[in-house]
C-alpha cells in the first residue's frame, strides 16, 4: 500500500510505500468537536470534475466534553468540500455548524453520499443521514435530502 504525506511546493502529491506511519494529512478538520466527528464521504463528481466531500461534527465546541461516547445533547454540523484530487486541497464551499432537522432536540450526524445518486448534470446530490429524535422508539432514522450546487463564475 501506498500512504499519502503531503502536497510539495510544485503541487505534486508525495507517497510512501509500506509504511502508515508516514501518512500525512489530507485534511485538517475544526477541533473541539465531539468524539465521533468527521466522518468523511467522498464521491467523483464526473459532470463537474471534482472530488466531493461531505462531513460532520458532533457536540458542537462548549457543549460538554468532546471525548465523551454518551449521547451527544447537540445537533451536528454539515460540511461540503470540493477537491480536484481526492487527497486535496479540499475547499469548503458550504458549512452549516447547527444542522437540524424537524424538531429542536433531533441529532443529526453521520451525512454520506451516494455517487449513484448524481444528476446527469451534476449539479444535484442526495445526502444521507442518521437522526436520533428525543422521543422514545423514534431513535435512528435513515433521512435523505437533495443539494443542488449552484455554480458561480
Amino acid at each position: 500500500m501506498e500512504y499519502f504525506i503531503r502536497i510539495n511546493d510544485k503541487g505534486v502529491a508525495e507517497w510512501a510505500m509500506g509504511d502508515i506511519n508516514k501518512r500525512g494529512i489530507v485534511h485538517q478538520f475544526p477541533e473541539g468537536w465531539g468524539f465521533y466527528s468527521w466522518s468523511p464521504s467522498v464521491v467523483w463528481n464526473e459532470e463537474l470534475g471534482v472530488f466531493i466531500m461531505v462531513t460532520g461534527g458532533t457536540q458542537r465546541p462548549g457543549t460538554g466534553d468532546p471525548m465523551s461516547t454518551r449521547p451527544h445533547n447537540e445537533s451536528g454540523s454539515l460540511m461540503l468540500l470540493y477537491a480536484e484530487k481526492p487527497w486535496g486541497r479540499w475547499k469548503q464551499f458550504y458549512y452549516n455548524i447547527n444542522w437540524k432537522v424537524g424538531e429542536d432536540l433531533n441529532r443529526t450526524y453521520l451525512p454520506q453520499l451516494s455517487s449513484k445518486w448524481i444528476s446527469d448534470e451534476g449539479k444535484s446530490m442526495y445526502i444521507i443521514f442518521s437522526d436520533a429524535a428525543r422521543k422514545p422508539n423514534n431513535y435512528y432514522k435513515l433521512n435523505m435530502t437533495k443539494v443542488k450546487i449552484e455554480m458561480s463564475k
